[in-house]
């Protein structure tokens, strides 16, 4: 029947520097893996999302500040006290690292919101970019000007496929604007869903939240991009 997979933080010291993800039998609910992650000077660190694809491969991502081993060891954010996005991925039962990709050039507060896996183990994270946050999703540094929302791409391996950033268009847009959840269907087609206020380009052009109220978002992705 498969396993079942939790994950979480866990609190030491009066601060969260740990992540904990599990695995679990379906039908017994005996523990079939266990996977801690720890960094003794993360300042900052969150499990925003987990995907698991049919062969227990799974893949998480969120955000840090401070110095983390996601697996590959220790890495520092440039700065202790702004967050950057993180993606690691682990073969089942969350035994051994594959890779991982810490997305910080130097910046604000970027939070890694939702991963997903398509068919062929190409790995999509979506998530905020807080504006002046540089970042590099493998293709060379990006700089969101506005704050804005992340879309990146890649192969099971970890080479870089294609990203894009739901950027503004003036200097209006809101602080909300970010990608929350996404998904992905049997063609390998992707949806984004979020938040935004203000303004943000999708790429076929810019779209406006009535005033200053907050408004959703979603995004349709073909397979083909």
């Amino acid at each position: 029947m498969g396993n079942t997979f939790i994950g979480g933080n866990a609190t030491a010291g009066g601060s969260t520097n740990a992540l904990n993800l599990q695995s679990f039998d379906y039908g017994t609910g005996a523990s079939t893996g266990q996977l801690t992650l720890s960094g003794p000077s993360a300042t900052h660190l969150r499990l925003g999302s987990l995907s698991v694809d049919p062969t227990g491969i799974a893949v998480f991502t969120g955000d840090f500040a401070g110095s983390m081993d996601f697996g590959a060891g220790m890495v520092t954010t440039p700065s202790s006290t702004t967050s950057a996005v993180y993606v690691a991925r682990y073969s089942a039962p969350l035994a051994t690292h594959l890779w991982s990709k810490e997305l910080m050039l130097g910046g604000n507060n970027d939070a890694g919101n939702a991963v997903v896996q398509d068919g062929n183990g190409n790995v999509y994270v979506a998530g905020k970019l807080q504006a002046g946050s540089r970042v590099d999703f493998g293709a060379g540094a990006t700089t969101a000007l506005y704050p804005s929302g992340f879309l990146a791409e890649w192969t099971s391996s970890g080479a870089p496929v294609w990203s894009q950033v739901f950027a503004g268009g003036s200097a209006s847009v809101g602080n909300v604007n970010g990608a929350l959840a996404a998904g992905v269907d049997w063609r390998n087609d992707l949806a984004v869903g979020g938040l935004m206020q203000g303004n943000i380009d999708f790429g076929d052009a810019i779209r406006s939240s009535p005033g200053t109220s907050n408004a959703i978002f979603m995004v349709k992705v073909p397979a083909a991009h």
